[in-house]
């Protein structure tokens, strides 16, 4: 993920916790709700304006405001946010082993995994068969 799909997400994602409709619809009252909820929640103290900028630009916020960002968010700190998302958002084919040569390909290995679970399934059915 780059670094504005990041600040992207933590966006959406405080706008979810909140429950509120998407930030440009927020008024000052929002963002001065929002910034004692943080402080409430981490014990550091965010201006409105400061929460404007995060949250209504393309601008990157500083990284306090992006380390009292994700706390709130409940993680560690930014770089804890962003390991977490993007390993979330990880494509399947990142997280195969390296191929090095072999002649393993997606599909033969997607074929033995689903070979597999037909062996397995057809135990249990050969198990259930067989029980008094």
């Amino acid at each position: 993920m780059t670094d504005t799909e990041l600040l992207d997400r933590c966006r959406e994602l405080i706008r979810q916790q909140l429950g509120w409709p998407p930030v440009r619809e927020w008024n000052s009252a929002s963002f001065s709700e929002l910034s004692q909820k943080i402080l409430e929640a981490t014990n550091v103290g965010l201006s409105t304006t400061t929460l404007k900028n995060a949250l209504e630009t393309a601008d990157a916020p500083s990284p306090f405001t992006l380390n009292t960002l994700a706390m709130y968010l409940g993680y560690e700190n930014w770089e804890n946010f962003r390991t977490r998302q993007t390993t979330m958002f990880t494509p399947l084919s990142a997280l195969m082993p390296p191929q090095r040569g072999k002649l393993v390909t997606y599909t033969s290995f997607f074929a033995g995994v689903i070979l597999l679970g037909l062996l397995v399934l057809g135990g249990f059915v050969f198990m259930k068969g067989c029980a008094p």
